[in-house]
């Protein structure tokens, strides 16, 4: 990461630019990067993908995908400019020659940051959450929650093996929990999944909605008792769980250090990746739930208070982002 240029702002015909921001880790970041070195202002890259994670959960050859990322990117947009830490290897090692690039890194979660700065990526990166837009949030909690006989458990996100939905579903079963879970989107797994939950005798408390607009989402969220998170060490920010606290909705978690980035109550931890641990919590949080449901005061308290949840709004988090470009040497 080089340090902040001083660079004026260069003037294009229809407005000034001030600053590239980047959000990508492939050819978005490639475009961004030749756009600020064209352009002659700072670039402030935010990384919000773990490219190692991602990659090796879905093919065998990762490191030989690694190297022709960093061919990729040489070609693209030449050598780098900066020594790079040794410690930085196979994905990280093609994140730190991005990072190389930018004025400012940073990343969504305290957890990414840190990993980001322990594999090499760059010395210093800076925590910049990303937040909820205000007024989805505050459309969502105009609807009033249905009625329900039992809990509601919702779970959100791409079907496939990084995010752990056939543990879920088979927890499910194990944990024998009276409570209707969604399971909202789609994916390779999605036929699996619904095979599962047809041999497991599940079809009376998990449905299967598929993906729907954001709204729509959101307003599963806010109806529902809790959100669960599945994945483990593979987000780089929970934002399902922003979004879940944001609504007053808490989260079951099977990732701690998801957890400790959002730091709402109430919330519940999974123990370890054992289908077993999630049966246990699963159980532990229903029931929970369940008592409340009969007392209006208890069941206020295991939503999230609305202190807690301003702090996962967009109009909260941009002031993290405007402190990063005022790193970066951009007073906007």
């Amino acid at each position: 990461m080089r340090a902040p240029t001083g660079r004026s702002p260069v003037h294009c015909a229809s407005s000034p630019v001030d600053v590239v921001h980047v959000q990508g880790d492939f050819w978005g970041a490639l475009i961004g990067i030749r756009a600020a070195t064209g352009l002659r202002v700072p670039m402030v890259h935010t990384m919000h993908n773990h490219v190692d994670a991602g990659t090796r959960a879905v093919t065998p050859f990762a490191p030989l995908a690694f190297a022709v990322l960093r061919v990729w990117r040489r070609l693209a947009v030449g050598r780098t400019t900066t020594d790079i830490d040794p410690a930085a290897r196979g994905a990280w090692r093609y994140l730190a020659e991005l990072a190389s690039a930018a004025d400012v890194v940073t990343a969504p979660s305290r957890h990414f940051a840190a990993e980001l700065e322990a594999h090499g990526v760059a010395p210093e990166v800076l925590v910049t959450p990303g937040g909820v837009a205000d007024a989805a949030i505050a459309a969502a909690r105009t609807v009033p929650r249905t009625p329900r006989s039992r809990p509601k458990l919702v779970w959100l996100g791409r079907m496939s093996q990084e995010k752990r939905i056939l543990e879920f579903v088979a927890a499910i079963a194990e944990s024998g929990i009276d409570a209707d879970v969604a399971l909202h989107g789609a994916g390779l797994l999605l036929p699996k999944v619904r095979e599962r939950i047809a041999q497991l005798g599940l079809g009376d408390r998990v449905t299967i909605p598929g993906p729907v607009p954001y709204a729509a989402a959101l307003a599963a969220m806010r109806d529902a008792d809790a959100l669960v998170q599945t994945s483990m060490g593979f987000e780089t920010q929970g934002l399902t769980p922003f979004e879940a606290a944001a609504l007053g909705t808490p989260t079951i978690y099977c990732d701690a250090e998801i957890a400790d980035d959002v730091a709402a109550w109430p919330e519940w931890r999974v123990a370890d990746r054992s289908i077993g641990a999630l049966a246990t919590t699963l159980r532990a949080a229903v029931g929970q739930l369940a008592a409340a449901a009969t007392d209006r005061e208890h069941s206020a308290a295991l939503r999230v208070s609305e202190q807690d949840a301003q702090r996962f709004l967009q109009s909260a988090q941009s002031e993290v982002m405007l402190a990063a470009y005022a790193r970066a040497g951009i007073r906007i």
